[in-house]
């Protein structure tokens, strides 16, 4: 599909009646649309047929109104076969004729395979300057070989009548900046510029840098609150460490337990108090030590001992 035209779009052909073969002059060439600086531009290729009037039946005013197949330029689908198919397909230029792809736009109304395929051999890229609403009656599958990468101005909300299921072969990163901004590289598009995808594919790379240890990192420069409206569980297959800079805070509303398989060790580089509105038991074996609310300190032991310096009785 080698294609000559000039500034005008205008094409030459050649007659089938013209035995010497020249070519005419430069043609018009019909479109389905033509503005100022808009309009639709499909430019016949050279081995196309196509359809020439001319204007006021003036010889020297060609006009190129259409185009059609033959014997030579068959139809881009076996007919009759897919006599419901209506396309509008392409063929890549690579300046030698020998382009193998094409974009698509295609059609197909044989009831009960209904479907509209589009096709692009290379890019594809979409602007909508205000809203963009997809339904989908049933399901929507989506395949990405490579990386994908999704920027919010605002808000972004996910939400599934079912289960939501993420799997990562390597580890995964949420990650939210401080108030008023969005999370780890969203930014909104304004309205003067055209996306710029430079920029997404350095801080997917980093991205892609931070996953190597497979691991699940949250970040939050400011909060970051978890709501659960029943309950929790954490299963940790080795070891679980917290790490807090200032204060921390458990709070149960009636009971709160903990428990160890081996040694459990509190230490603290200052003051440790336990408090007890009604009581405090301590167990050990047949030892046991209970403090009451009234004042009282009951002792339970086969033996006890006591070994101080000093013992002092008020």
């Amino acid at each position: 599909g080698e294609i000559d035209c000039d500034a005008f779009g205008r094409i030459l052909v050649r007659f089938h009646w013209d035995l010497s073969g020249a070519h005419s002059m430069r043609c018009r060439v019909s479109q389905n649309w033509a503005g100022a600086g808009w309009g639709g531009m499909v430019i016949p290729r050279i081995g196309m047929e196509v359809v020439v009037e001319f204007l006021e039946g003036d010889p020297d005013k060609p006009l190129v109104t259409g185009n059609v197949f033959n014997g030579r330029n068959g139809v881009p689908y076996e007919l009759p076969k897919h006599k419901t198919r209506s396309t509008f397909r392409t063929k890549t230029h690579d300046g030698k004729g020998t382009g193998r792809g094409f974009n698509e736009l295609r059609f197909e109304d044989e009831q009960g395979e209904e479907e509209i395929m589009l096709h692009a051999q290379r890019d594809f890229h979409s602007v909508v300057k205000r809203d963009c609403l997809s339904s989908v009656a049933r399901s929507a599958f989506s395949d990405i070989r490579a990386e994908r990468f999704t920027r919010v101005g605002g808000n972004s909300v996910l939400e599934a009548g079912g289960t939501i299921e993420i799997a990562s072969a390597k580890g995964s990163v949420i990650s939210a900046g401080s108030a008023g901004h969005s999370g780890f590289g969203f930014r909104a598009i304004p309205d003067n510029e055209e996306p710029h995808f430079d920029s997404l594919k350095t801080s997917l790379k980093a991205m892609n840098s931070a996953l190597e240890s497979g691991g699940l990192t949250l970040r939050a420069e400011t909060f970051l609150v978890e709501e659960v409206g029943m309950s929790r569980m954490s299963m940790i297959g080795v070891s679980s460490q917290e790490v807090v800079g200032q204060a921390k805070t458990l709070h149960a509303g009636k009971v709160l337990q903990m428990n160890s398989g081996g040694s459990m060790l509190f230490a603290t580089a200052d003051n440790m108090a336990h408090e007890a509105g009604d009581r405090i038991d301590i167990v050990c074996g047949d030892s046991a030590i209970r403090l009451k609310a009234d004042g009282t300190i009951e002792m339970t032991a086969r033996t006890i001992r006591l070994k101080a310096d000093r013992i002092e009785q008020n």
